[in-house]
């Protein structure tokens, strides 16, 4: 099946936006911080073989936020594309910065999106 119409965040606005780290148009979601279970998507292209580092990174997420109500889905895609987001915000996209995310950096992002967030200093930018 093709997709029809634009990909999502893919125009120049938001990769400006990913790049300054602000959410862009539909993404701006807070579903996470109400309760209910925080939510990532981590879409990848299967014929670039991103499904074993898509994989990974959710044993990752798992093994970190144990218990911590986290849902994982892993999703199919086309062109290269390798993009995580969390509670339908855009967090990482390979196309904006044209190289596969650490783990670290998706971590800090799952945990400021879960409710009574504490980040801790080892996964802070500005950690000392």
């Amino acid at each position: 099946m093709r997709r029809r119409g634009p990909v999502p965040g893919t125009s120049p606005e938001s990769k400006a936006a990913f790049r300054r780290g602000e959410p862009s148009g539909d993404a701006r979601c807070t579903e996470g911080r109400e309760g209910g279970p925080t939510r990532v998507t981590i879409e990848y292209c299967p014929l670039a073989n991103y499904l074993p580092v898509a994989e990974t990174l959710a044993r990752e997420l798992r093994d970190e936020f144990q218990g911590a109500g986290l849902a994982i889905e892993i999703v199919p895609s086309k062109s290269g594309a390798y993009e995580v987001s969390v509670n339908g915000r855009l967090i990482f996209s390979k196309r904006a910065t044209y190289r596969l995310p650490e783990a670290n950096e998706i971590f800090y992002h799952v945990q400021a999106a879960m409710p009574h967030a504490r980040i801790p200093s080892a996964a802070s930018p500005n950690s000392t």
